[in-house]
């Protein structure tokens, strides 16, 4: 009886591998009692950022350069960014200048593969170290990216 009950048990794991389920299945005991003292199912992965440039311009959702500085003739800048495995979560970019916020702009990540860009107009005034934060829906930092605007001489 319990060959039979042993087989069965590795037969259900072997599709539950295959099919990559985030299941725990109980584990059964000689005498065929369910262990209850099995863990629980590993939590859902968090995503992960897998590209962030700043850019001069975007066309067909690519990035057409990237860039680490800019000079004060240009007055707009892009942050752009590509996020794997968050589709339903949002992700923020928050634009960070003399450890100030000057914007926040959400995205509601709509695929497993979503790239998104968000912009800043900037100042002339507004010279030096720029940082943009890429945020998860729980506030956690997923990356982070800078640029320099500086004055042309």
């Amino acid at each position: 009886m319990f060959k039979t009950k042993a087989l069965v048990v590795l037969a259900i794991m072997a599709c539950w591998m295959v099919a990559g389920a985030d299941v725990v299945l109980p584990l059964i005991s000689p005498q065929g009692e369910a262990d209850t003292s099995v863990a629980a199912a590993p939590a859902a992965p968090a995503g992960s950022l897998k590209r962030a440039v700043f850019t001069s311009g975007v066309i067909d959702r690519e990035p057409v350069d990237e860039i680490d500085s800019l000079a004060t003739d240009s007055t707009r800048v892009f942050f752009f960014t590509e996020i794997m495995g968050m589709e339903g979560r949002t992700v923020t970019h928050r634009w960070m200048y003399g450890g100030e916020n000057k914007a926040e702009v959400p995205f509601a990540v709509g695929g497993p593969r979503w790239r998104v860009h968000s912009s800043k107009n900037l100042v002339p005034e507004w010279t030096g170290k720029w940082t943009v934060d890429v945020l998860d829906d729980a506030g956690n930092m997923m990356g982070q990216e800078g640029f320099v605007y500086y004055a042309r001489e």
